[in-house]
């Protein structure tokens, strides 16, 4: 097993130095070619890297825009049909990934190749002089992770911001000179306008945790050891009561109401897990078969404990609550709080316990899902700039960049 990994690591790290000799003997042809490289994680689009993908095919053909992304990706005619499309980890990618002009992702590794092995950076020795990194961003930035967004070690060429008071601390704790970070929005952003009105589901979606991780979270399933500790974590038995509250299960259903819960995609391995509370009020959705925008667009509101994906829903101002049962175990553990603090800054109410999620869900559920005001003034005073000109911004970055 050992000898075949090593084999493995081996024929990546030739294709690696193979596509670096290409990438600089060939320099000048493919400098012409004006190459811009985009992905997010390798087996989607549907975040920051696709919506910009998207506006840059429709927008400036002039550009040479590529979108990197796995083979068997559920996602792939989406980009398929917007313009040239790559596999991931080919080598065609490795070659792109050391020529092109722009490297565009939405995710921190930034479109490299063989991502999960962070070892094999060290085989990295030729990049384009004018060779941009963009990073578009996965969510905003809250907490305090200096490993991943202070400049001095990351270095991104261009940090995009989504709103004014992330651009103010990530510049300000993390050493980011003026040129190298954005104020512009999300790309995603420009599909939040003009939406029709939401469906009538209920959208449960927290994060993962550090510590129940899975070995590997692009399997489909845990193994038999994983899954026996995750059962037995309050992360667990907090969501499966939740799930299974009778009150809550009746509200719904008398409302006309569907739940859907989504695990984050670190933690789709333990699906399977939930699986036994699904019926005909609760959904327990698998990656691949749900788009995590969609959900956020089309549901009227929302449950989360930490994840990101509740900024989406502030721009939306559409209702809330965060459920943080384990606060105190996720700041020792996971992230540490940074510039926003959920007690004075989060679009919905915090609760500890079950008993207050419900509550909130049926109080929300009589109001006919609007959003308190006190949570929609917070929302409104968060979120600058609010337009759909987000894509605009970000390549007007871009060009600037270039030009200094």
């Amino acid at each position: 097993m050992k000898t075949k990994k090593n084999f493995k690591l081996a024929f990546y790290a030739a294709k690696l130095v193979c596509a670096q000799i290409i990438a600089a003997v060939c320099s000048p042809f493919l400098k012409r070619k004006n190459i811009w490289i985009f992905s997010e994680k390798k087996t989607e689009a549907r975040d920051n890297g696709y919506h910009f993908f998207k506006f840059i095919r429709q927008n400036h053909p002039e550009i040479n825009a590529v979108y990197v992304i796995t083979k068997n990706s559920s996602d792939r005619s989406k980009v398929e049909n917007l313009g040239r499309v790559i596999n991931y980890d080919s080598f065609l990618h490795c070659i792109y990934y050391f020529s092109a002009k722009e490297r565009v992702c939405s995710q921190i590794h930034g479109v490299r190749p063989y991502e999960e092995y962070a070892g094999l950076t060290k085989l990295y020795f030729y990049r384009r002089k004018d060779q941009k990194h963009i990073n578009l961003k996965h969510g905003i930035s809250k907490d305090f992770r200096p490993d991943a967004f202070d400049f001095n070690k990351v270095a991104f060429d261009l940090y995009i911001a989504g709103a004014k008071p992330e651009y103010d601390a990530i510049k300000e704790q993390f050493h980011y000179p003026d040129k190298n970070i954005a104020l512009t929005g999300f790309c995603r952003f420009d599909a939040l306008h003009n939406l029709p009105a939401p469906e009538k589901t209920i959208l449960i979606m927290p994060t993962f945790r550090y510590w129940l991780r899975t070995s590997d979270s692009s399997k489909s399933e845990a193994s038999e050891g994983e899954m026996k500790r995750f059962i037995e974590s309050n992360y667990f038995n907090a969501y499966r009561d939740l799930l299974t509250d009778g009150s809550l299960l009746d509200k719904v259903k008398e409302n006309g109401y569907k739940i859907l819960f989504y695990l984050h995609y670190t933690f789709q391995p333990y699906v399977k897990a939930f699986e036994p509370f699904a019926n005909d009020v609760v959904t327990v959705c698998k990656r691949g078969e749900y788009d995590v925008q969609k959900l956020l667009t089309s549901s009227s509101m929302l449950i989360t404990d930490y994840s990101s994906v509740f900024f989406d829903y502030g721009y939306m101002m559409k209702p809330m609550v965060f459920y943080q049962f384990d606060l105190e175990e996720y700041r020792d553990r996971h992230y540490k709080e940074g510039y926003f603090s959920y007690e004075r800054d989060a679009f919905g109410p915090l609760v500890k316990t079950k008993d207050e999620v419900v509550a909130f869900m049926l109080h929300t559920i009589d109001r006919n899902m609007q959003m308190d005001d006190e949570y929609r003034a917070r929302a409104e005073r968060f979120f600058t700039p609010h337009d759909n000109r987000n894509c605009q911004r970000v390549y007007e970055a871009i060009l600037k960049l270039d030009e200094e």
